[in-house]
This record gives C-alpha cells, sequence and structure tokens, in this order.
C-alpha cells in the first residue's frame, strides 16, 4: 500500500487527526455561541467579526495545528502533511485579516477572507482525500455559524 489513509501502516493517526478536529470544531462552536449571545450595539460589522470572530480564532486554530503537526511525524500520508501545512498560510492570512479589520480596510479585509475561503476548500478536499472525515468541514462556517457544521 502507498501509505494513505486506509492503509495497514497509516491508520493510527487518522484517528487522533479527527479527535483534534473534533476539538477545533467544539471549539469554533462555543466562540460562535458566545458571541450571538453577546449584545454588540453600535459596534460596525468590520471591528465586530474581525474582534469577535476573526481574532479569537487564531488561537483554535494555532492550537489544533500544532496538535496535528505533531501527528505528521506517524503519517505517511502526503496529502495528510499537505492538509497539516495549509494551516500556517491560514492562520497567517487570518492574522492579516485581523491587521485589516484594525486598520478599517474594508476592501482588504474582504480579499483576505476570499482568500482564506479558497485555501479552507482546498483543506477540506485534501482532507477528504486523506481520510480525515472530522476534519473535512468548512471551518470558516464552523467560526462564523452558530449552528456550527
Amino acid at each position: 500500500m502507498n501509505g494513505e489513509a486506509g492503509s495497514d501502516t497509516g491508520d493510527a493517526y487518522v484517528a487522533k487527526a479527527d479527535e483534534i478536529c473534533s476539538g477545533m470544531i467544539a471549539d469554533s462552536r462555543h466562540m460562535v455561541n458566545r458571541f450571538m449571545e453577546t449584545p454588540h450595539p453600535g459596534v460596525d460589522s468590520l471591528t465586530l467579526t474581525t474582534q469577535e470572530l476573526v481574532k479569537p480564532a487564531i488561537p483554535i486554530l494555532e492550537r489544533s495545528a500544532r496538535r496535528l503537526r505533531a501527528l505528521k511525524q506517524k503519517a505517511t500520508s502526503v496529502k495528510f502533511d499537505s492538509y497539516v501545512t495549509l494551516f500556517d498560510p491560514i492562520v497567517s492570512l487570518a492574522r492579516d485579516r485581523v491587521r485589516a479589520g484594525e486598520a478599517g480596510d474594508t476592501g482588504r479585509a474582504h480579499t483576505l477572507e476570499l482568500l482564506l475561503v479558497e485555501l479552507s476548500t482546498l483543506q477540506r478536499s485534501l482532507a477528504r482525500e486523506a481520510g480525515l472525515k472530522t476534519c473535512d468541514v468548512d471551518f470558516i462556517e464552523a467560526f462564523s455559524s452558530p449552528k456550527g457544521l
């Protein structure tokens, strides 16, 4: 076998990766639910999304990426490796999105959001191909929708 998820040698990390993704989903739901329950009178949407959704999502993404990176040593899947590696540009773009929001640059914020959606779609595809069922989620939606996934 080639070492991709589903082979005799590569399955152990898949369950652990899915567990990590489950935690990330739970953390995102908790964050979004708290956001939905808190009134935000008089705050513009750019500031609101920056401070209450994007900025708090970064530590969740970083923590999950760190835990998933630790599994890369056990994984033999190039697709898994690529899935995990995509957290780096996603976190970087999220930080840039926070800076754009804090600067009041709506155009740049929107452009960065579109890039985040593209990377998230690619990452989701890689999760699916690597056999990571729980990681095959739209994290952009998870971090912005009260119903989660």
